[in-house]
């Protein structure tokens, strides 16, 4: 009987599994309760991505403070009551150069199985970081301010989403200067302003006063008239035209004529007129008539160049290649504006954003190449995608945009080419559609980018 006492082994099966049992089932409780932990880690983790590259865009204009109340919201907006209600703190750092930002969550997780062992809670913390966009920005707006731009509303929209651009980019500002911007209103010509008078670069003409007399014959009467509709660059004005004119006897007519340079210059002979160099040449300036608001060189005052903007007045026809060619001359680093920095210089990005509600009407003089009263829109065209050309070689990034519904295909087709690349062109049919393309390239230059 002792004998079969001692062979017996079902006890001691019994007695063996009851003594593992506590380990296999905390095993498995654990593997359990990491893969609820985990579920919530990721969870947190998306929710706290999410928070900081919501506030990103904030991040320059808003206090610390503000930047962690607009987080904590925008955590609790998106993640259950349950999960917010985990979270036992959260922080907002900047780095001293307000160039890199982290935000931390740290929450805890509630085990059911590892209660065994004696963990209650597993904590941790969840932390994403955001890096604004390195380096600093020269911005040149080369924006169409031809007679069109006068037509339903587009001068208000041009104003308004150039503006808000001018305060989205500005934000960079803060601490030291990160951004430079210039801009180049265009027609037929561009305006450099009478203050650059005297340049080496420039051939201002003096104004001068002449008295000068000539013979005319004064009409009588005129009758069979009718008015009849013209166009100015896409805008409708009336003349009225006489089939039947008598005119009295010639006579001399004479009186003081005052010739004024108002700031306007044409080009410099081909192929001068689309590089930037050589200004031995000098820039011809033409006297006699307007061509709109004076350009910006580059400038740290977001206030100076929105004041610039809202000064805007449509006017004469469009040219293209003339607002590409000071737009180009407004970034370089030479005469005939120094304000940017070398082409070599790796931390600062060069761009140029091309802005026209219209194709080129006009071109360069057959008979005098200084102005642009040609009518060859053609030629016009090559000397555009040149330009454009000549541009992108100096790694000056190109954003176009083509505002309106009037624009032809094949303009539309030229500013697609004149840009960098296909992401950097706009068809903008509206205002919404402007402020919008304004808004998507303001989005790149600032682009935020998660590090951690």
């Amino acid at each position: 009987m002792y004998k079969k006492f001692i062979s017996e082994r079902d006890g001691n099966i019994a007695v063996t599994a009851a003594l593992l049992i506590v380990p296999i089932m905390l095993s498995i409780g654990s593997a359990v309760d990491y893969t609820g932990y985990s579920a919530k880690q990721s969870k947190l983790k998306n929710a706290v991505d999410a928070a900081v590259l919501s506030i990103g865009q904030d991040a320059l204009t808003k206090s610390n403070s503000q930047l962690k109340q607009d987080a904590t919201e925008f955590l609790k907006a998106n993640l259950s009551p349950e999960d917010f209600a985990a979270i036992t703190g959260i922080k907002f750092a900047p780095n001293s150069s307000r160039n890199r930002f982290r935000l931390s969550a740290t929450s805890s997780y509630d085990t059911a199985f590892m209660r065994i062992a004696g963990i209650d809670k597993i904590n941790y913390e969840i932390a994403s970081t955001i890096n604004l966009s390195g380096g600093d920005f020269e911005v040149a707006l080369v924006l169409d301010s031809t007679n069109s731009m006068s037509l339903d509303g587009k001068m208000d929209a041009l104003k308004a989403s150039a503006t808000k651009f001018v305060d989205d980019i500005s934000a960079f500002n803060t601490g030291q200067p990160r951004v430079k911007f210039g801009l180049v209103p265009f027609s037929d010509y561009v305006n450099v302003g009478t203050n650059q008078r005297g340049a080496s670069w420039l051939d201002a003409p003096d104004d001068e006063t002449q008295n000068i007399c000539q013979m005319v014959r004064p009409i009588l009467s005129q009758s069979n008239c009718s008015d009849e509709t013209r166009y100015n660059d896409g805008v409708p004005y009336t003349v009225n035209i006489c089939q039947n004119i008598e005119y009295g006897p010639e006579e001399e007519q004479c009186g003081d004529v005052t010739t004024t340079w108002n700031g306007c210059v044409g080009s410099r002979p081909s192929p001068l007129n689309i590089e930037d160099r050589s200004y031995a040449t000098r820039v011809p300036g033409l006297a006699g008539f307007s061509c709109g608001t004076p350009l910006t060189p580059l400038t740290t005052s977001a206030n100076q160049l929105k004041t610039a903007i809202n000064n805007l007045v449509p006017n004469r026809d469009t040219y293209i290649p003339s607002g590409l060619t000071w737009g180009l001359r407004v970034l370089s680093p030479a005469a005939p504006f120094t304000g940017g920095t070398s082409y070599s210089n790796a931390g600062t990005k060069k761009v140029l954003i091309l802005m026209t509600d219209g194709e080129n009407v006009t071109s360069v003089s057959t008979t005098d190449s200084t102005r642009h009263n040609g009518g060859d829109p053609n030629e016009a065209n090559k000397v555009t995608l040149k330009l454009c050309d000549e541009i992108k070689d100096q790694d000056i990034t190109v954003y176009t945009i083509g505002f309106g519904t009037s624009i032809p295909t094949g303009t539309l087709q030229m500013l697609k080419s004149c840009s960098t690349d296909s992401n950097n062109y706009y068809a903008a049919a509206d205002a919404a559609a402007l402020a919008s393309a304004f808004e998507s390239i303001s989005s790149q230059l600032t682009s935020l980018y998660l590090s951690e």
